[in-house]
């Protein structure tokens, strides 16, 4: 008799990468999940970026070495990025993870395009300014329901302006590695010694305001922290994927779906406050940034 053989189906191509980019979304959330949770936030990003640094560091011997102007794109992408993480420590002390990451995510794309305008002559579609507006709406809606708690908690009102200041630094060092990345002799060149270039930059510049009192951090919070640095480099290897397999536009509109995952995440995880107000403003953002990308 002969065996039964039943074929392997594969998913198409723009399946697969849907797919992907969902699952990268997602554990992009996770990742400022377990940053939102941890006690010692510095700490945590010592180790996630000093993980990505460390994966990283193998690979570097096989990439070109970068040019001035890539180091200088380097240099200028470091400093946003921790003023970034200052930034989200500061809004994660102060208010919700289901507040606070929507709003950053969504104010980073509609300043990277408010700047690309400004900086680099990219003139936005009529399909992208409704984006812009649709974006706009949403982080209103987030400043009109902080508005409604901050007679139950008034530091969450602060908070916000800190998410929006921490998107606008999101798009700060978008704008820099997409100059920089175009400078370099491929993107895997740029990438892997950005990856470089942060994890040394946080490790040093938290270890000279610490000094000795982050080894205990580092070793009674490692756990989160690696597995954060680790999930950190899946969900960005899973997004370069899906961009190689899917249309790019699409792509990137779907990983904003991670606004409203992150959303979820904190009310259902960390217990917080999560009303039909909030998930309508993350909805918004989600598809305010989904439209700037279809087009």
């Amino acid at each position: 008799m002969g065996v039964l053989s039943v074929p392997l189906v594969l998913p198409a191509a723009d399946t697969l990468a849907s797919l992907l980019i969902l699952a990268s979304a997602g554990l992009h959330a996770v990742v400022n999940l377990l940053w939102k949770a941890d006690r010692d936030r510095w700490a945590f990003r010592v180790l996630v970026d000093g993980a990505g640094a460390v994966v990283m560091l193998p690979v570097a011997f096989f990439v070109a070495p970068p040019s001035p102007v890539v180091l200088l794109c380097i240099a200028g992408s470091v400093v946003a990025h921790y003023i970034y993480q200052s930034l989200v420590i500061a809004a994660y002390r102060l208010g919700d993870l289901s507040a606070v990451y929507p709003v950053a995510r969504g104010t980073a794309p509609l300043l990277t395009a408010l700047g690309a305008f400004l900086f680099m002559g990219e003139r936005p579609l009529p399909v992208a300014l409704l984006g812009i507006a649709v974006l706009v709406a949403g982080i209103v809606a987030f400043a009109l329901e902080g508005r409604r708690g901050r007679r139950d908690n008034p530091a969450s009102a602060r908070a916000l302006p800190l998410a929006m200041a921490a998107g606008a630094a999101v798009a700060g060092y978008t704008l820099i590695d997409a100059h920089g990345v175009r400078a370099a002799a491929g993107a895997l060149d740029y990438i892997v010694w950005l990856y470089l270039a942060v994890g040394l930059a946080t490790t040093s510049v938290v270890a000279a305001q610490r000094g000795r009192a982050l080894l205990p951090a580092l070793r009674l919070g490692w756990k989160p922290g690696l597995l954060a640095g680790l999930v950190s480099l899946l969900s960005y290897g899973l997004a370069l994927t899906a961009l190689r397999l899917g249309a790019t536009a699409e792509v990137a509109a779907l990983r904003e779906t991670s606004v409203v995952i992150g959303a979820l995440l904190g009310s259902l995880v960390l217990k917080e406050a999560f009303g039909l107000r909030r998930l309508t403003a993350a909805f918004i953002v989600a598809l305010g940034a989904l439209i700037m990308h279809l087009h």
